[in-house]
């Protein structure tokens, strides 16, 4: 009986901490040289979110770079339009900062907005309750609003509102895109992209000619006028450009798919683990351990880089620029 007892502590003792040495980390089979940084930026990163980076300082990035604008104390980062800057306050108040100077405007909703998309006098909000508001700024009216089933988990990466001619596309935080009239102000149509119960926020949503494509973190979707076509992968990232998507994956590999998302190649990165990622010359991504990787678009060759330190704060990828801490690397277009 007590040797029994002994053989049971040791399973228990292998099956709680017998993982803790093994855990696999990136090992790149060649390194082709060190990543220099370009740029230094005014403070450190602090939080990143699909739309922009904000700095400890109080200044923001958007996808046009480093804005010279500071945002009051407690404000973060959520988007910015023609018009305003968007951003959102500890208590969970929306402020509206005007780009050419004045007053801002404050809004308080019932539940903090997560992510925003501004079109006009037109406001679109996803809330932190999983509610879909279009706001009319000048009558400070709700033209719609509804009611999601409220998510268990949420993924960081949520995806904003999308304005696309006469309708407005929601990315929900239970893995639907509700699809709204604006000149009616109703929904017409829900589009599940996964049901799961944890971590389902759409992350991702784009559109490009008469193509929809959007992603939660276990599926991706892309949507044409005549049929709705579906992938599975647990996914880091997606990268959309002309007629191909690119699915960055958690376990390090990288699918490249046409519009319809039937798999036309993909390469794989043992171990690694992706945080940022962004479309030039070549498909570029950061990963965690303090590498940068570059591969040709037609995923065939790929070069690593070593990064001077490993990646352990919010990266921010956007239009030519990756950056992190408190510098960034220019690319090649």
């Amino acid at each position: 009986m007590r040797r029994w007892g002994l053989y049971a502590g040791a399973l228990i003792a292998v099956l709680l901490f017998g993982g803790c040495g093994s855990k696999k980390y990136f090992e790149p089979e060649k390194v082709t040289g060190v990543v220099k940084f370009d740029g230094r930026l005014p403070s450190p990163i602090v939080s990143a979110n699909r739309e922009g980076a904000m700095l400890q300082n109080g200044q923001f990035i958007t996808k046009e770079g480093v804005q010279e604008f500071k945002l009051p104390k407690g404000y973060t980062f959520l988007n910015d339009s023609e018009r305003y800057y968007l951003a959102v306050d500890e208590a969970g108040a929306l402020g509206l900062f005007p780009k050419s100077g004045g007053e801002p405007k404050k809004l308080q909703f019932d539940f903090r907005p997560l992510s925003a998309q501004m079109e006009g006098d037109m406001l679109a909000l996803v809330l932190s309750d999983n509610t879909l508001l279009l706001h009319h700024l000048p009558s400070q009216k709700n033209l719609f609003s509804q009611k999601g089933e409220s998510a268990v988990a949420v993924n960081a990466l949520v995806a904003a509102p999308f304005f696309l001619k006469d309708l407005v596309l929601y990315p929900t935080l239970d893995g639907k895109l509700v699809v709204v009239d604006k000149e009616s102000y109703k929904s017409i149509r829900n589009i599940v992209v996964n049901s799961d119960p944890y971590f389902n926020n759409v992350i991702f949503l784009d559109v490009l000619n008469n193509r929809l494509v959007a992603a939660t973190p276990k599926r991706i979707i892309s949507v044409s006028p005549e049929v709705i076509n579906t992938y599975s992968a647990n996914i880091r990232d997606v990268i959309f450009v002309r007629d191909r998507i690119y699915l960055l994956t958690t376990e390090g590999q990288i699918i490249l798919a046409d519009q319809d998302l039937n798999v036309m190649r993909t390469k794989k990165f043992p171990f690694a683990h992706f945080s940022g990622a962004l479309h030039g010359k070549y498909i570029y991504a950061v990963e965690t351990q303090g590498y940068f990787i570059a591969v040709d678009v037609d995923l065939l060759d790929s070069n690593v880089y070593e990064i001077p330190s490993e990646i352990d704060r919010p990266v921010f990828a956007k239009e030519n620029r990756i950056y992190f801490d408190d510098r960034y690397f220019e690319l090649s277009k």
